[in-house]
């Protein structure tokens, strides 16, 4: 399955090279349209495979982004938004919460 998504993704990349030489114009702009739903496609791919793998995602756009573990933090992190998976938990410091200093 990867192999595939792959070799998608090098497709994508030559129609992309071959748009670019395109004379501006309608059938410019339907090649664009095309390449912009198979990245589209090939993105909703990658999550799919990525969740079926245990890999959490992240729900700021759509698709979702693939969360990466960061073993410095001990979490996934979103490359998009940030976003942390477990959240952080702030440590209690003494006295903070009404308790002694």
């Amino acid at each position: 399955m990867l192999e595939y998504l792959g070799a998608l993704k090098t497709a994508i990349d030559i129609f992309k090279g071959i748009k670019s030489e395109l004379p501006s114009g309608e059938k410019a702009d339907k090649a664009q349209a095309g390449i912009d739903k198979a990245e589209a496609a090939l993105k909703t791919a990658e999550a799919d495979v990525a969740k079926a793998l245990g890999f959490r995602l992240c729900k700021c756009t759509f698709p979702p982004q693939i969360m990466l573990w960061k073993e410095q933090l001990k979490t996934n992190v979103c490359p998009s938004c940030g976003h942390q998976y477990p959240p952080k938990i702030e440590e209690r410091r003494p006295g903070r919460f009404g308790g002694a200093p």
